[in-house]
Protein backbone atom coordinates (compact mmCIF):
# COMPACT_ATOMS: atom_id res chain seq x y z
CA UNK A 1 0.00 0.00 0.00
CA UNK A 2 1.69 3.04 -1.02
CA UNK A 3 -1.00 5.71 0.04
CA UNK A 4 0.12 7.81 2.64
CA UNK A 5 -0.16 6.67 6.37
CA UNK A 6 -3.84 8.19 7.18
CA UNK A 7 -4.88 6.91 4.17
CA UNK A 8 -3.49 3.18 5.57
CA UNK A 9 -5.19 3.30 8.56
CA UNK A 10 -8.72 4.56 7.40
CA UNK A 11 -8.96 1.66 5.06
CA UNK A 12 -6.33 -1.07 3.11
CA UNK A 13 -6.24 -4.62 1.96
CA UNK A 14 -5.99 -7.43 4.48
CA UNK A 15 -1.91 -8.35 4.80
CA UNK A 16 -0.77 -4.78 2.86
CA UNK A 17 2.16 -3.26 4.38
CA UNK A 18 2.06 0.51 4.59
CA UNK A 19 5.11 2.36 2.76
CA UNK A 20 3.94 5.45 1.45
CA UNK A 21 5.42 6.17 -1.72
CA UNK A 22 7.64 8.93 -1.16
CA UNK A 23 9.49 6.68 1.60
CA UNK A 24 9.95 3.69 -0.88
CA UNK A 25 13.54 4.28 -1.67
CA UNK A 26 14.13 5.07 2.17
CA UNK A 27 11.90 1.28 2.72
CA UNK A 28 12.73 -1.10 0.03
CA UNK A 29 14.13 -3.13 1.70
CA UNK A 30 11.22 -3.62 4.17
CA UNK A 31 9.98 -6.20 1.14
CA UNK A 32 11.38 -9.53 0.92
CA UNK A 33 13.54 -9.90 -1.85
CA UNK A 34 12.22 -12.41 -4.59
CA UNK A 35 8.69 -12.34 -3.26
CA UNK A 36 5.52 -11.34 -5.62
CA UNK A 37 4.15 -7.71 -4.87
CA UNK A 38 1.09 -6.09 -5.39
CA UNK A 39 1.12 -2.65 -5.12
CA UNK A 40 -1.70 -0.42 -5.05
CA UNK A 41 -2.92 2.89 -3.96
CA UNK A 42 -6.17 5.53 -3.91
CA UNK A 43 -6.73 4.87 -8.03
CA UNK A 44 -3.74 3.33 -9.34
CA UNK A 45 -1.84 6.56 -10.08
CA UNK A 46 1.14 6.73 -7.05
CA UNK A 47 0.88 2.59 -7.60
CA UNK A 48 2.15 2.90 -11.12
CA UNK A 49 4.99 5.25 -10.16
CA UNK A 50 5.85 2.98 -7.48
CA UNK A 51 5.84 0.05 -9.24
CA UNK A 52 7.92 1.16 -11.90
CA UNK A 53 10.68 2.30 -8.97
CA UNK A 54 10.54 -1.49 -7.55
CA UNK A 55 11.15 -2.90 -10.81
CA UNK A 56 14.22 -0.04 -11.47
CA UNK A 57 15.30 -1.10 -8.42
CA UNK A 58 15.44 -4.61 -9.27
CA UNK A 59 12.03 -6.27 -7.84
CA UNK A 60 11.05 -9.22 -10.57
CA UNK A 61 8.06 -9.74 -9.79
CA UNK A 62 5.93 -6.73 -9.29
CA UNK A 63 2.22 -6.16 -9.92
CA UNK A 64 0.16 -3.04 -9.93
CA UNK A 65 -4.18 -3.16 -8.52
CA UNK A 66 -5.09 -1.01 -11.81
CA UNK A 67 -7.83 1.39 -10.36
CA UNK A 68 -6.57 1.14 -6.59
CA UNK A 69 -8.76 0.07 -3.61
CA UNK A 70 -11.07 2.67 -4.82
CA UNK A 71 -11.70 0.29 -8.16
CA UNK A 72 -11.40 -2.63 -5.72
CA UNK A 73 -14.28 -1.88 -3.31
CA UNK A 74 -16.34 -1.54 -6.08
CA UNK A 75 -16.01 -4.23 -8.32
CA UNK A 76 -14.69 -6.85 -5.69
CA UNK A 77 -15.49 -5.88 -2.03
CA UNK A 78 -18.55 -3.30 -1.49
CA UNK A 79 -17.64 -3.17 2.04
CA UNK A 80 -14.54 -1.31 2.10
CA UNK A 81 -14.44 2.24 2.76
CA UNK A 82 -14.47 4.64 -0.36
CA UNK A 83 -13.49 7.62 0.06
Amino acid sequence: DVREEWEYQMVHLEGAISIPLGELLKRFRDIKPGSEVVVYCHWGMRSLDAAFLLQQLGFKSVKCLLGGIDRWAEEIDSQILRY
